[in-house]
């Protein structure tokens, strides 16, 4: 019976236990295939799990249907007008945290650079607070509000301590953030670490907008350089400053990416994702287990 590994995280979340670790060793080399959520979890079953990579297929989260649906102009126009723009004015949004590594300061950084070239300009900066925080010791601890709040209240004064108040928006993420990022011209994604998912922005991209991303991990996979957005070096205010402006002062350059962005979501869409699961299963079920792999389990 052929049998087919999938794994959607890996053991920075939840623990790998040794009994696990046994059985992974004793029936990884006829494990026919797997799939992995993201470039990490590949690596960790290959590093982990024993799966060899050539039996490793990448599937990322399959996006909603009803982040297809447009959200209607009328509503768009009530949300750029909530957040101070004008006929004029482009909106650039970041969908994050406040915590380490997501880039922030690099973000507030390049915005201040980008201020200078196109002064109407609004960076709209959503996050989700953070209810938990991991110990060294792999143990979860619940995060307590006042230090929620601490994050943001340090963001604010960034902001204020490089002048661009004015044009920054700190928000705590809404139950209308589809709205939100309609509003959007485009989408920046500035993390540090390869391990932050990349969902919304794969539901940005449904909803026809570019992602300029660092080139790490998951962005890499569905940032297609030049065609649905730009990959730029993690940390590099200079080269992040530079992109934001292509996409400030040329709208055809921004057109073009929109209209590629909403076509490649379509690649990720649930439909596509079960067809793809479909074609596995019937690739791996037709394939005979070799007698090689059958004496390396037996041993």
């Amino acid at each position: 019976v052929p049998a087919i590994i999938h794994d959607y995280d890996t053991e920075i979340y939840f623990p790998y236990p040794w009994y696990l670790r046994v059985a992974d060793r004793l029936l990884g080399p006829t494990t026919r295939g797997a799939v992995a959520a993201s470039p990490m979890v590949r690596d960790f079953l290959m590093r982990k799990r024993a799966i060899e990579n050539g039996r490793i297929r990448m599937m990322l989260h399959a996006i909603p249907p009803e982040k297809y649906a447009r959200v209607t102009k009328d509503s768009i126009l009530r949300t750029r007008e909530k957040l101070g723009a004008d006929g004029n004015t482009r909106i650039i949004g970041t969908l994050t945290k406040l915590g380490p590594q997501r880039g922030n300061e690099y973000l507030l950084k390049a915005a201040g650079e980008v201020l200078k070239v196109f002064p109407n300009a609004i960076f709209v900066v959503v996050y989700k607070p953070t209810y938990y925080h991991r110990l060294p010791n792999q143990t979860y601890v619940q995060v307590a509000r006042i230090d929620s709040e601490n994050s943001a209240t340090n963001f604010t004064a960034l902001v204020k301590a490089m002048g661009i108040e004015k044009s920054v928006r700190l928000m705590e993420w809404p139950e209308s953030v589809d709205e939100l990022i309609s509003a959007c011209d485009f989408i920046v994604a500035p993390f540090l670490s390869e391990r932050f998912s990349s969902v919304t922005l794969l539901e940005a991209m449904a909803m026809g907008k570019p992602i300029i991303g660092t080139d790490i991990g998951e962005q890499r996979e569905i940032i297609a350089n030049g065609l649905n957005g730009y990959l730029v070096s993690p940390g590099d205010v200079e080269e992040l400053a530079g992109r934001i402006v292509v996409l400030l002062t040329q709208p055809e350059e921004l057109d073009r990416l929109s209209q590629e962005a909403s076509v490649m979501a379509e690649q990720y869409s649930v439909p596509a994702y079960v067809q793809g699961l479909q074609r596995l299963y019937v690739e791996l079920a037709a394939k005979p287990i070799s007698e090689l792999q059958l004496k390396r389990t037996l041993g």
